[in-house]
C-alpha cells in the first residue's frame, strides 16, 4: 500500500493512537509499522486476533503482557560473546518471570483463546535459570551473597574487619585523653578507609596515614597505624571480591547466551502479545465492531464515526460496490465531504490492517488491492503545478 496515501487518509494518525496503548517499547513499534495487507486469509487471522484481545481486555482488564525489559542488544551481546552487566542479568531475570507468567495464564485459557494462546505456545520457560539469576541478584543490579559461597565468606570478612576497626576507632573517640586531639568526637570514612578527624596541631599526636585534608585546612582525617593493616586488607578482599563477582558474572552471562536465542524469539513474542493487546484496547476505546469481510471490493458501512474525531464524529452510512461503483457526494464548505470520504478510506484502511471499525454491528468491508486518494491543496510552486494541475497529476 502506498505510505502516501496512508499519510493522506491520516492512517498515520491511527498508528499513533494505537501505539499509545502499547505497553511496551516493542508493541509501540510493531503498531507504527503497521501497514493494510490484501491477502484476505492474513486479514482474517488479524481480525481475529484483534477480537480474541479486545474480549480478553473487557473480561479480564488487569491482565498484561507487558513488564519486561527490551533486552534485545543485551541477547545479541550475549551470543556474540559479550559480558552482560548484573543489572541486565536482573532484567533478564524479571523477564523469564513474564515469559512463566504470560505462557501460564494463556495455557489456563487456551478455550478462551485459541489465536492469542497459539501466539503464546511458543514461549519458552527456564525455570532453572530464573531462580538462578533471581538468587544471585537484586535490584538495581547487585550481586548478592547467594551467588556463590565464597563471595558469601569475603563478605563476611569484609564486615568482620569493618566492625574491628570502628571499635578501634570508636575508644579513640570515646577516649578523653585523645578527644582533645580531635576536630569533632567521630569516626569517619575517607578514600574507603576508616579515619579521625584531627586537628592539624595535633598531627605528630595521632600516628598513622593522612587520607585527605578539611578546605580550611585546620583537619587532617588520619587513619591511625592500629587499624592500617586491617584496612589494607580490607582493600585486599575488596579486589578479591570484584573478581569473584566478574567470575559470577561470567558464569550468569553464559547460561543466558545458551538460551540467548529462545529468549530473543520470547522477546518478539511478548511484543506481539503487546501489539494485540493494544488492538484490543483500541476496539475498546472507539467502541469498534469487527467486521464482516468479503472476497471483493465492496463496501456497506452502517453509522461508520471517522476514528480521529472522537465524540465529535457524525455517524453515516455508504454504500459501493454492489449496485454502482461510483460515488459522488456534494455539499457546501465545511458540510463534511472529505471527512465522509476519509471515513470511508480509514474504515477500509484498518480493516486491512487487522484493526476493528468504528460502525454499527452488519457492517461489510472488502479487500481492495489498491486505495487511491486525491484530497485538498497539494499546489507547489517549485514543481511549477497549480492546485488544478496537482490533482490531474495525482489521478
Amino acid at each position: 500500500m502506498d505510505e502516501r496515501v496512508l499519510h493522506r487518509l491520516e492512517f498515520n494518525l491511527v498508528r499513533e493512537q494505537l501505539a499509545r496503548l502499547a505497553e511496551t517499547p516493542l508493541g509501540r513499534e510493531l503498531a507504527e509499522k503497521l501497514v493494510p495487507v490484501t491477502d484476505i486469509q492474513v486479514v482474517r487471522e488479524r481480525l481475529l486476533e484483534t477480537a480474541e484481545a479486545r474480549e480478553l481486555v473487557r473480561l479480564e482488564p488487569g491482565f498484561s503482557a507487558g513488564g519486561w525489559h527490551d533486552l534485545r542488544v543485551a541477547l545479541q551481546r550475549a551470543l556474540q560473546g559479550g559480558l552482560l552487566e548484573a543489572a541486565e542479568l536482573y532484567l533478564l531475570g524479571e523477564n523469564l518471570s513474564v515469559i512463566r507468567r504470560v505462557k501460564a495464564f494463556f495455557k489456563e485459557r487456551a478455550r478462551k483463546y485459541p489465536v492469542l494462546g497459539r501466539l503464546a505456545g511458543k514461549l519458552v520457560t527456564f525455570p532453572e535459570l530464573e531462580e538462578r539469576l533471581k538468587k544471585a541478584l537484586r535490584a538495581p543490579g547487585e550481586v548478592t551473597e547467594g551467588a556463590s559461597a565464597r563471595l558469601a565468606e569475603i563478605r563476611r570478612r569484609i564486615e568482620r574487619l569493618r566492625a574491628e576497626i570502628k571499635e578501634t576507632l570508636d575508644n579513640f573517640v570515646r577516649s578523653a585523653e585523645w578527644q582533645k586531639y580531635l576536630q569533632e568526637p567521630l569516626v569517619t570514612i575517607r578514600e574507603e578507609r576508616y579515619v579521625l578527624p584531627v586537628r592539624v596541631e595535633h598531627r605528630d599526636k595521632v600516628k598513622g596515614l593522612v587520607h585527605d585534608q578539611s578546605s580550611s585546612g585546620a583537619t587532617l582525617f588520619i587513619e591511625p597505624l592500629s587499624v592500617v593493616e586491617k584496612g589494607n586488607e580490607i582493600r585486599r578482599l575488596k579486589a578479591a571480591e570484584q573478581r569473584e563477582i566478574e567470575r559470577i558474572l561470567t558464569d550468569l552471562t553464559g547460561a543466558v547466551a545458551v538460551v540467548a536465542r529462545e529468549l530473543l524469539n520470547a522477546t518478539e513474542t511478548l511484543g506481539r502479545l503487546d501489539f494485540a493487546l493494544a488492538k484490543g484496547r483500541y476496539s475498546a476505546y472507539l467502541d469498534a465492531v469487527p467486521p464482516v469481510l468479503l472476497p471483493l471490493p465492496v463496501v456497506e458501512l452502517r453509522q461508520a464515526r471517522h476514528p480521529l474525531l472522537g465524540a465529535k464524529a457524525v455517524p453515516i452510512d455508504v454504500r459501493l460496490g454492489r449496485d454502482f461503483d461510483v460515488l459522488i457526494i456534494t455539499g457546501p464548505n465545511t458540510g463534511g465531504k472529505t471527512v465522509a470520504l476519509k471515513t470511508v478510506g480509514l474504515c477500509v484502511l484498518m480493516v486491512q490492517a487487522g484493526l476493528e471499525i468504528p460502525a454499527a454491528e452488519g457492517s461489510e468491508v472488502g479487500i481492495f488491492t489498491r486505495v487511491f486518494v486525491d484530497i485538498g491543496d497539494e499546489q507547489s510552486i517549485t514543481a511549477n503545478l497549480s492546485t488544478f494541475s496537482s490533482h490531474i497529476h495525482n489521478i
